[in-house]
């Protein structure tokens, strides 16, 4: 029975994800304006809700937080709930280019407050 709870559950999500391609897991390189580059994950779930995970100079980071999706303008804001201590509560907010299948590209960020990081980032889908 749970077997099949699970089963089920998987093809929901399939489903779902062929439905709408810009759910699911995403991946890429994010640049700083000082030139440092990291590592950006994004989980793109259903009713609009993002996980954000970064990875930069060696400390983890992570934010929840919304998105849209307006034609291929792709739009979300999180807030920073793990990480380094000045970075608990910044609000980052993200813009790319959806290209309808795999990849978000000519993406802009931007921490909005306490600081005023800023950058670029490009990701692709992983599942």
């Amino acid at each position: 029975m749970a077997a099949t709870a699970i089963a089920t559950s998987s093809l929901d999500s399939d489903a779902r994800t062929k439905k709408d391609p810009i759910l699911g897991l995403w991946q890429g390189e994010f640049t700083v304006q000082d030139g440092s580059t990291g590592i950006f994950y994004f989980s793109v779930k259903p009713n609009n809700q993002l996980l954000i995970e970064n990875y930069h100079n060696g400390i983890q980071r992570v934010a929840n937080g919304t998105w849209k999706l307006t034609g291929k303008k792709f739009t979300c804001t999180g807030t920073y709930f793990y990480g380094h201590p000045s970075n608990i509560g910044t609000i980052t907010k993200h813009e790319a280019t959806f290209d309808g299948f795999s990849k978000l590209e000519r993406g802009t960020w931007q921490n909005v407050k306490p600081n005023r990081d800023r950058g670029s980032f490009k990701l692709k889908k992983l599942k």
